[in-house]
């Protein structure tokens, strides 16, 4: 009688903590790399894509077009683009980079996005709905992507400092409409 007492206040005790905290979702602190998911984010400008971070360039994207790419992770400021696949909106026509053992890599600063439709964007402290916001703005803003974690992405507005998590759902990576 006395272990399946003590039983079941451990078990008790287990599920008020499970209750008291985040869903488990929101207490991962680091998620591996396979978990991440992919994101699709505007070239700027003239880029580079290179085969690491200040490696070989092994194409550059032209100054004219609206090109897109999808990326798949973030490391210290380079973004992995998913699948080499580079696509150009206007005339769909993609480009396919091939050869390289280590992936194809385009700096953050070179791309950027904004928030989904004409509702604006709420920037949060950590990756979850439920954490602080630390920026909210009605009209739209354009972002390029820091970090990626699960389905969020941590972001700067585009001329500011200001930074925070983003679910990649509310992100409009086609320049030629609001996502709507």
């Amino acid at each position: 009688m006395k272990k399946v007492i003590i039983f079941l206040l451990v078990l008790l005790m287990q599920l008020s903590t499970a209750f008291a905290a985040e869903p488990a979702s929101v207490q991962q602190t680091s998620i591996e790399e396979k978990d991440a998911k992919m994101v699709d984010f505007i070239v700027i400008a003239e880029s580079n894509i290179r085969t690491g971070a200040n490696r070989k360039i092994v194409y550059t994207i032209p100054k004219t077009g609206a090109w897109t790419l999808t990326i798949d992770r973030i490391e210290k400021g380079w973004c992995h683009i998913a699948d080499g696949l580079v696509i150009e909106n206007e005339d769909g026509r993609d480009v396919k980079l091939r050869g390289s053992r280590t992936g194809y890599w385009v700096h953050n600063s070179q791309l950027t996005a904004r928030g989904m439709g004409n509702g604006g964007v709420t920037l949060y402290a950590e990756p979850y709905r439920t954490a602080r916001v630390v920026f909210s703005e009605t009209s739209e803003c354009n972002f390029c992507p820091i970090e990626l974690r699960g389905d969020w992405v941590r972001v700067r507005i585009i001329g500011t400092t200001t930074e925070g998590w983003l679910p990649i759902t509310e992100i409009c990576s086609n320049p030629l409409t609001n996502c709507c």
